[in-house]
């Protein structure tokens, strides 16, 4: 178990291989077990938290999922070609190392969740994901919300601003493509179709 706080947690990085999260500045090459990742409060733009290995939630943010009305960052009705530049200043800073990290399994009751969490593996979300960067699968039973995400996403609803790979849904949207939407409808920065829509340059 981890406890940290103050100026003493920024300057020194815990090492574990199982860890009560939320633990700041700590690497678990293991097991990460708690109530969620995320502490819930800006830590800066300095990766805090890394996981490598298996993230259990017993709750996760992404219980809170239901209460976002639609991906903050991009509302739905704008021209692509007129928020083009906005866009792609977001989708740069999603990739950009985020306080919150986890490379290999997560399951979350709630879901993983926060737009400082990024994600490489396979990611099970009882309710919802959000994250900032994601890559590999992510499964929920609500909706993926990403603001970069290369690889699968399956869920009742799957948005990202920028999307490569396959998006598996009833209702499918992504602001830059590259790959393939499967949904009762789907929709890319082209062309919005019923069942089936595809897209592989930007």
């Amino acid at each position: 178990m981890v406890f940290t706080n103050g100026l003493f947690c920024q300057e020194l990085w815990h090492k574990k291989v199982a860890t009560i999260t939320p633990a700041l500045n700590t690497k678990v090459n293991g097991i990460g077990l708690g109530l969620m990742i995320n502490s819930l409060k800006y830590e800066g733009d300095s990766v805090t938290t890394i996981i490598n290995g298996l993230n259990l939630e017993i709750i996760g943010a992404g219980f809170f999922g239901p209460i976002v009305p639609s991906n903050p960052l991009v509302p739905y009705g704008w021209n692509i070609d007129r928020i083009a530049p906005i866009l792609d200043s977001l989708i740069f800073e999603a990739k950009l190392p985020k306080p919150y990290k986890v490379n290999g399994l997560s399951l979350s009751f709630g879901g993983l969740a926060g737009h400082q969490v990024h994600f490489n593996g396979l990611n099970i979300s009882g309710i919802s994901t959000i994250t900032s960067y994601s890559k590999g699968v992510s499964v929920a039973t609500l909706f993926n919300m990403n603001s970069v995400m290369h690889g699968l996403s399956v869920g009742f609803i799957n948005h990202s601003l920028e999307h490569k790979g396959v998006q598996i849904g009833v209702f499918n949207r992504s602001e830059k493509t590259k790959g393939i939407q499967i949904g009762l409808w789907n929709q890319n920065e082209k062309r919005s179709l019923p069942f089936i829509n595809w897209r592989f340059i930007y």
